[in-house]
């Protein structure tokens, strides 16, 4: 058993991007944060240590599995900063694309200062936004680094917007090595390609008699 620390910096309100000011909840960034004792599980972590090296994580499991806590558990194990994290907790609300994209945009940029500047000048482009252009600016922008970025999206299932799949499908197909993309989720995503890459790319992990009976997934894949 251990406890997690409640006092990570990840778990403080950063302030936010003026461009993002006011317009955003700082909460949704926040790695949530355990009171309790919690399952010690190094087997998982470890394998989430691998998944570090694929541009996607996805971890799918019913509601009350605890992949929120694994997750939290597995970012607060890292050296802060190393690598650096941005974490967005969704929720139906999130839907709509520009919101969606503010997010991610918002918790890259306190990750990477002035990566969204262009990518958010795209989404406000007139009559209406141009989402082809925000993505390559953001995938341009992302190809700059040379270390990895972590970017976890939490309760992906609450995203129903067939715009907002297609353009992270699309970010997975093309973004650079150093982004390791995390989806933690109810349902699988409706990526038209992850049904054959999960028949290849899968592990499967028997939790143990102190965890919930149930097989548990965790998937770690690469856009080849």
């Amino acid at each position: 058993m251990d406890t997690e620390n409640q006092t990570h910096q990840n778990n403080t309100l950063e302030p936010l991007p003026g461009m993002f000011h006011d317009t955003l909840l700082a909460t949704k960034f926040l790695i949530p944060a355990s009171s309790h004792e919690i399952i010690a599980r190094p087997h998982l972590l470890a394998l989430l240590n691998v998944g570090l090296a694929y541009r996607l994580i996805l971890l799918s499991a019913a509601a009350g599995f605890g992949k929120t806590t694994l997750l939290a558990q597995w970012v607060r194990s890292f050296t802060p900063g190393h690598p650096p994290v941005a974490w967005v907790t969704l929720d139906a609300g999130d839907n709509v694309p520009f919101q969606f994209w503010s997010y991610v945009l918002a918790a890259l940029e306190q990750c990477q200062p002035g990566l969204s500047r262009l990518p958010f000048a795209a989404m406000h482009d007139t009559p209406q936004p141009s989402w082809q252009a925000m993505l390559t600016a953001l995938i341009n922008g992302l190809a700059t680094r040379s270390t990895p970025l972590v970017l976890i999206l939490d309760n992906y299932e609450e995203i129903i917007e067939p715009t907002i799949h297609a353009l992270l499908s699309s970010l997975l197909k093309h973004s650079p090595p150093t982004l390791c993309l995390v989806l933690a989720t109810r349902t699988d995503p409706p990526f038209p390609w992850l049904g054959s890459m999960l028949r290849h790319r899968s592990w499967n992990y028997a939790p143990n008699s102190c965890e919930q009976p149930e097989r548990r997934s965790l998937t770690s894949s690469s856009m080849l």
